[in-house]
């Protein structure tokens, strides 16, 4: 049976939602704010894994919030709270749990793979609904780094007891799809808000609009020797 590895932020849970209780405190500022916070959590992260000086992942959330609102003159410490809560309580895509079902279903292991800490994970998760559709919430906090270092991407084959190549790795993040197709997972690009993937980057083994699609994607095959 195949074994799917889902991403959580962007692709299961909506990232926006987070900032829909700011929207009234920033007004027009939203916009530019929420673009620099995700850049800057992700270069957090980066510079953290690369650099071997873990934090987990909620601080460098809080951080990355802290300092896009800096960049805007704006400085509000509950705001940074409330935005730090909201992300633990995230809702999921409309088309998260059908597809989550049905793979269920079908008798296909699921797990969610994130850079994400345990407790914002299973917070979001519960928060959700989902938690019955997973086998495994699995986090990077487990080994100290970042997705897409290898050892992050080595969690899904460890867990399930299967080499990468049968299992299908999904993710809204095309650095994230690009990380786990080098660690060797078959993989699902999410083009969630008519992004386009990189044309310098060798594309995924599919590119779909919705989760729902991965529904008709075939099982991998049996890796040979």
């Amino acid at each position: 049976m195949p074994s799917y590895l889902f991403d959580a932020y962007g692709t299961l849970l909506d990232l926006s939602a987070a900032f829909r209780i700011a929207e009234p405190r920033l007004g027009a500022r939203l916009a530019p704010v929420l673009e620099r916070w995700r850049a800057t959590q992700l270069d957090y992260a980066w510079l953290a894994g690369l650099s071997d000086r873990y934090r987990p992942f909620d601080a460098i959330t809080r951080d990355a919030f802290r300092d896009s609102l800096a960049a805007e003159d704006i400085v509000d410490e509950g705001l940074v709270d409330d935005l730090c809560n909201a992300f633990a309580t995230l809702p999921a895509y409309p088309d998260a749990a059908a597809t989550l079902q049905a793979l269920k279903s079908r008798g296909d292991m699921c797990a969610i793979l994130s850079n994400g800490t345990p407790q914002w994970l299973q917070a979001s998760v519960d928060h959700a609904g989902l938690a019955a559709s997973f086998d495994a919430i699995l986090s990077t906090h487990a080994v100290r780094t970042y997705k897409p270092a290898p050892a992050a991407y080595a969690l899904g084959t460890a867990r399930f007891e299967q080499p990468a190549a049968a299992m299908i790795f999904v993710s809204s993040n095309w650095w994230d799809v690009a990380g786990a197709r080098d660690f060797g997972y078959q993989t699902v690009w999410i083009s969630r808000g008519n992004t386009v993937w990189p044309a310098s980057v060798e594309q995924p083994r599919m590119i779909a609009a919705s989760l729902t699609d991965i529904l008709n994607l075939a099982a991998p095959s049996p890796p040979r020797g």
